[in-house]
């Protein structure tokens, strides 16, 4: 099958994060208006994550900063793979990267193998507005079954982080991440949002009634934490507007 991410020009940015050794390396579109065509062409609708966001920098920082060693991460809309490739960086034992676009997962898991040292990683499509749980959810049963698009014999049974970056921009995806962030909690992840809180509200609405389904109680202290996002030298103009 076609890689949905070859016939867009692609480039290799080095993002330096303080606690990491050496710098995440990872490949995006050159050009936002021909990925949205190739996207598009593909029957792809959803292009934006073929670019790297300043979200992803900061979601990577606080992933780090409460600790993967030996731990495991799912990163749910995984774009171009910076945050899951920092989580193996920092010594996660297993990531799993997952996306509605399989261009995305195709090009965002593919860079990590080069800086796996050692840790199991892969990437998996997926689409959090799907009927589906969460890959390892307790509330399917632990879904370990062939039907997924990834050996699942590799997944733990719960996830130790689920995390996901600037993915709030259209109301159905608030909504969607909002029930998937409660299904992790509930499923016993440290849950780790960084977004520019375009529908920060839709989302929470959505968290606190996911939970309130799913039956937990108490409910948690939800707190929306501010945090300066400076714009890092390889933020792409189109990015910065």
């Amino acid at each position: 099958s076609a890689v949905l991410s070859d016939p867009c020009t692609l480039h290799e940015l080095r993002i330096r994060i303080d606690s990491l050794e050496e710098p995440i390396r990872l490949l995006e579109a050159k050009d936002s208006e021909e990925a949205t065509r190739v996207y598009k062409a593909f029957g792809e609708d959803d292009p934006f994550g073929a670019r790297a966001w300043p979200s992803a920098c900061i979601c990577a920082q606080r992933l780090l900063a409460e600790g993967v060693r030996g731990r495991t991460v799912l990163e749910l809309g995984c774009g171009t793979g910076l945050v899951a490739t920092a989580a193996l960086l920092g010594g996660a034992r297993f990531v799993l990267a997952t996306d509605r676009s399989r261009a995305n997962v195709e090009s965002g898991s593919g860079v990590c193998p080069a800086q796996r040292q050692g840790a199991a990683g892969g990437g998996l499509r997926r689409d959090p507005t799907d009927a589906f749980a969460l890959p390892a959810s307790p509330h399917c049963g632990n879904i370990h079954q062939p039907s997924l698009e990834f050996p699942s014999h590799l997944l733990p049974e719960t996830f130790d982080f689920a995390v996901f970056s600037d993915v709030l921009y259209w109301p159905e995806l608030a909504t969607a991440f909002g029930r998937r962030a409660a299904e992790a909690f509930a499923g016993g992840s440290t849950v780790i949002v960084a977004d520019p809180g375009r529908r920060s509200d839709e989302f929470v609405k959505a968290l606190r009634s996911e939970l309130r389904r799913l039956g937990v109680e108490p409910l948690p202290q939800v707190d929306l934490l501010p945090t300066s996002c400076p714009t890092p030298e390889w933020v792409s103009a189109d990015v910065r507007m």
